[in-house]
């Protein structure tokens, strides 16, 4: 077996890789709709336990053990999160939401000690 074949199917065994679309929510209230992704380390896998962190708000997720995140917000709005994971450095970024339910994927870096 080729390198990059052991590597594909470590990879895959490891729960890395691509990853099947992830359905925010079911139901939205007049006004609402989500954001929704996967936070994910330098080799696109999912990091489970992560904080999603709306700044300036009481709006948080963690993620789960693939690394998946969702948050029902408000429409036509924009958003400053912040994304922590012990061992990881923290990300920023702005999103800007509209009417339909969006991805945004976020990856971290492992930090160096």
């Amino acid at each position: 077996m080729s390198k990059k074949m052991t590597l594909a199917l470590c990879l895959v065994v490891a729960g890395c890789g691509p990853k099947p679309d992830f359905v925010p929510f079911n139901v939205y209230a007049t006004g609402e709709t989500a954001v929704y992704g996967y936070v994910t380390d330098l080799y696109s896998c999912g990091l489970g336990d992560a904080q999603v962190l709306v700044e300036n708000s009481d709006l948080h997720a963690p993620t789960n053990s693939r690394g998946q995140y969702r948050l029902r917000l408000t429409s036509f709005t924009s958003y400053d999160f912040t994304v922590e994971k012990s061992g990881f450095t923290s990300a920023s970024v702005r999103v800007e939401v509209g009417e339909d339910p969006l991805r945004h994927d976020v990856q971290l870096l492992s930090e160096c000690k």
